[in-house]
C-alpha cells in the first residue's frame, strides 16, 4: 500500500509541477537571487566533499554519451572558430616586436628545439606516402579527426606522438586542424575519432559541421 501511495504522490507532484511550472520557476529564481552567496557556498562545500563521486559520475555519463560529448565540443569549436583565429591574429600583430625580440634572445634554444624535432622524426618509421595521405583525408571527408571541422588546410597528426616513438605511417596518422594538432602536443588524453564515428557526429549535427 505504501508503494502505491508513494507512486500516486509522485504522479500528483508531477501533475502539480506541470500545472504550475511558470509560477514555481519564478519563485525559484527569486529565491536563488536572494540567497546567491549562501547557495554558492553550499555548492562549493558539497563539491569539495563529494569530488571523487561527482567526477566519477561525469566520466561515466561522458563514456555512455560519447557522441553527444563530441557533438558538443564540435559545436563549441565551430562557434568560436572565427573569433579564435581573429584573436590569435590580433595578438600576433600587437606583440610582433616582442616575439621578434624573444626569438633573437632565444635563437639558440629555438634551433635546438627544431633540430631535436627533426632528429626524432628521422629516428622513427616513415612509410606514409602521398597517396596514403590523400586516402586518409578522403576517408575523413577532409575533416579534423578530433573536432570534425573542415579547415582550409589539414595537418598530419601522429596518434602516438613522435616523442613517444610513434611513426609516420598510415596506421598512426590522422588529419587534424592546426588548433587540435597544436593543443594535443605529446599528451594522450585527446583521442581521434574513427571515420565512421565522425560520420555519425556529422549526421547528428549537420548544421554545426556543415561542409
Amino acid at each position: 500500500m505504501a508503494v502505491v501511495t508513494s507512486a500516486k504522490r509522485r504522479v500528483y507532484m508531477r501533475q502539480f509541477y506541470l500545472a504550475n511550472k511558470e509560477r514555481l520557476l519564478a519563485m525559484s529564481r527569486v529565491y536563488h537571487a536572494a540567497h546567491r552567496e549562501a547557495r554558492n557556498v553550499q555548492s562549493r562545500l558539497y563539491h569539495a566533499s563529494h569530488k571523487e563521486r561527482i567526477y566519477a559520475q561525469i566520466k561515466e555519463w561522458q563514456a555512455a554519451h560519447s557522441e553527444v560529448v563530441r557533438g558538443y565540443y564540435a559545436a563549441y569549436h565551430e562557434r568560436i572558430h572565427e573569433r579564435r583565429i581573429e584573436a590569435s591574429r590580433r595578438y600576433s600583430q600587437e606583440h610582433r616586436q616582442e616575439h621578434h625580440a624573444y626569438y633573437l634572445k632565444n635563437k639558440e634554444r629555438y634551433f635546438a628545439h627544431r633540430d631535436k624535432r627533426r632528429a626524432r622524426l628521422a629516428a622513427v618509421l616513415h612509410t606514409l606516402t602521398a597517396q596514403q595521405w590523400e586516402a586518409i583525408k578522403s576517408a575523413y571527408d577532409f575533416r579534423c579527426a578530433y573536432c570534425g571541422e573542415k579547415p582550409e588546410r589539414l595537418t598530419k597528426d601522429h596518434v602516438l606522438p613522435v616523442m613517444l616513438g610513434g611513426g609516420t605511417t598510415a596506421e598512426n596518422i590522422v588529419p587534424a586542424c592546426w588548433h587540435c594538432n597544436s593543443s594535443k602536443r605529446q599528451y594522450l588524453t585527446m583521442k581521434p575519432m574513427k571515420p565512421e564515428e565522425l560520420r555519425k557526429v556529422v549526421a547528428h549535427s549537420p548544421s554545426v559541421l556543415a561542409p
